[in-house]
């Protein structure tokens, strides 16, 4: 059974939070696991961070990039045996970039 938090702890927690600080420094000034800070930052997720709150990958993929995956899914492998061991797509080898 864990023990409540007190309010100096959370007090602690949300302002080296707010002062830029990681969880863990966080959890660590306040005196708790960086699993309890954790646990009680999903109530404030202005303060976990973008990743934690979980970010869509469109909104940390340039579409650039995106579109370079779309096509390199749509070509072929050579054969078979490129396929299977991960040979490069025709065009994108060291090879074909020296001719």
């Amino acid at each position: 059974m864990t023990r409540p938090l007190t309010e100096y702890q959370i007090a602690t927690l949300l302002r080296v939070r707010r002062g830029g600080a990681s969880v863990a420094a966080a959890a660590n000034a306040a005196g708790m696991a960086e699993v309890t800070a954790y646990k009680y930052l999903r109530s404030h997720p202005e303060l976990l961070g973008r990743r934690a709150q979980g970010a869509t990958i469109e909104e940390r993929v340039p579409d650039s990039v995106l579109a370079d995956r779309e096509h390199r899914r749509g070509l072929a492998p050579r054969d078979l045996t490129a396929s299977l061991c991960g040979d490069p797509l025709p065009g994108y080898s060291a090879l074909d970039a020296q001719r």
